[in-house]
């Protein structure tokens, strides 16, 4: 098996980001991809002081096959259901 990494995306990664976020909408059959609307969302977790981040996924000789986004998680559980 190749040697895969997981690396953090950057505001240069944008067009990337954005490329498998369309393929993903084909995937699940959705009409309509609005690339602006999508990178209006992406941006924000491009930025430095996020605690949200894109990372991508690259194989031995760099290229790229996928992305994910990591975002923190809050979860409350009331105490009577702990």
């Amino acid at each position: 098996m190749n040697a895969v990494s997981l690396e953090e995306a950057t505001l240069d990664d944008m067009d990337t980001i954005i490329h498998y976020l369309h393929l993903m909408n084909d995937e699940i059959y959705q009409d309509e991809f609005e690339e602006d609307v999508t990178r209006q969302a992406v941006m924000p977790a491009l930025e430095e002081d996020s605690d949200a981040h894109w990372f991508l996924f690259r194989t031995e000789d760099s290229k790229t096959f996928g992305t994910c986004y990591i975002a923190p998680l809050y979860n409350y559980w009331p105490i009577k259901k702990r």
